[in-house]
């Protein structure tokens, strides 16, 4: 059994989720940060900015009271004026020049190095399609290397559910959004089938389940699904992207 649990909540039968690092990729972040954002910020024990990230970091915060531990990356993004903020404030700044690794890659690379077995990725949606991809690469790239790997922004969050496994999922706003006010992930879902189709998953706690049900491209992909349970659970032959609604707590959402 493998358990997903919200980096946002305490669920899962008293188990709380591990102690995070956060990586923020060069893509907008709201001016003030969403409380989305601060929550995946103040529940890291470790920061990295992918090159470019740092900037967005900066220009959203106006360089205050968010300093990262670590920009990464080859550096071509990163604005003079910024590395020089940080740097005084005590970030490290490593320059990795290697162009077979893409950004987010030299980002969960110092991750690792520092031991971290769980991690959040901000910033991965809404940007470049390619870059997207790039996000969905990673989390299966990365799969065998972390326990907990999480792709956030203020609209969307995924993860990975490898294959031929039971898996165990706790979000924040499973069956309905309570408080608009509180970020959280919820109710609705999908199951993607993104690398190869899957012979047969079957789940429990979704408005309409499956049983051991094949999903492909071109045929049956579970999307606009629902959480009506605490808990979902999903047993899968092939890997799934479970992919959820995220809720920022911002006043923007409630417009």
């Amino acid at each position: 059994m493998r358990t997903h649990v919200s980096p946002l909540t305490n669920k899962g039968g008293g188990i709380a989720p591990p102690k995070s690092a956060l990586v923020i990729l060069n893509s907008p972040i709201r001016q003030p940060p969403s409380p989305l954002f601060d929550a995946l910020w103040k529940n890291a024990a470790y920061r990295v900015c992918a090159d470019g990230g740092a900037n967005r970091l900066h220009k959203a915060t106006r360089g205050k009271d968010y300093v990262p531990s670590l920009i990464r990356g080859d550096l071509d993004s990163l604005d003079d004026h910024v590395r020089d903020h940080y740097r005084q404030l005590g970030c490290v700044i490593e320059r990795e020049s290697d162009q077979n690794s893409n950004d987010l890659d030299k980002a969960l690379t110092a991750v690792e190095r520092e031991g971290y077995k769980s991690c959040c990725v901000y910033g991965a949606f809404g940007g470049r399609f390619d870059q997207e991809m790039g996000c969905f690469q990673a989390l299966y790239k990365w799969d065998s290397r972390f326990d907990e790997l999480w792709l956030y922004d203020d609209q969307t969050c995924a993860i990975l559910l490898p294959a031929d496994q039971n898996h165990e999922i706790y979000l924040v706003h499973s069956k309905e959004i309570t408080d608009p006010t509180v970020p959280g992930e919820g109710p609705t879902c999908g199951l993607i089938p993104l690398s190869v189709p899957c012979d047969s998953v079957s789940t429990t706690g979704l408005q309409w389940n499956l049983e051991n049900q094949h999903t492909a491209f071109g045929g049956l992909v579970s999307t606009s699904n629902r959480v009506v349970e605490d808990k979902v659970t999903v047993r899968n032959s092939h890997p799934l992207i479970f992919t959820a609604e995220v809720t920022s707590g911002s006043s923007c959402d409630l417009t």
